[in-house]
């Protein structure tokens, strides 16, 4: 049987989003994906996969919870295809990927997530709106 787990995580912050950003933003997604990297590296956990399933369904998702409200997606039915599914959703607005990703790591439910070794691919999807960012990260391993 699979295992579902999830984390929440709401972050106000007087870091400024730069200037530029799309809400389809690459380069945020890109920086979510290096800190998740380091953190892993830093703990001596696997490095993860990327996943272009998880990614764009995390990008709906973010887009999604910008226009109807933060709440996870119903993950559980990635199980199936994957065995383990696991999923951290942050919002914050006048935040960086960075100031997101350190409320990540102080919040211990989401920091399981991070660095939890059954996890070995993940996706993730930022949305930007208003300076307001809004990220799904979707973890996983294959059955």
């Amino acid at each position: 049987m699979g295992r579902l787990i999830a984390a929440v995580l709401i972050c106000l912050s007087a870091f400024t989003v730069p200037a530029g950003v799309s809400p389809t933003s690459v380069r945020d997604r890109s920086e979510f994906w290096a800190l998740l990297g380091k953190a892993r590296a830093s703990h001596h956990v696997a490095a993860l996969q990327w996943n272009g399933r998880l990614s764009e369904r995390s990008a709906r998702w973010s887009k999604t919870m910008s226009q109807t409200g933060f709440r996870h997606s119903n993950i559980g039915e990635l199980l199936g295809p994957y065995n383990f599914v696991g999923e951290n959703i942050g919002t914050g607005t006048n935040t960086t990927p960075a100031a997101l990703h350190k409320a990540f790591m102080n919040s211990p439910d989401h920091r399981d997530n991070i660095l939890n070794s059954g996890f070995t691919s993940a996706g993730i999807g930022v949305y930007v709106q208003d300076h307001t960012i809004w990220v799904t990260v979707e973890f996983a391993r294959r059955s």
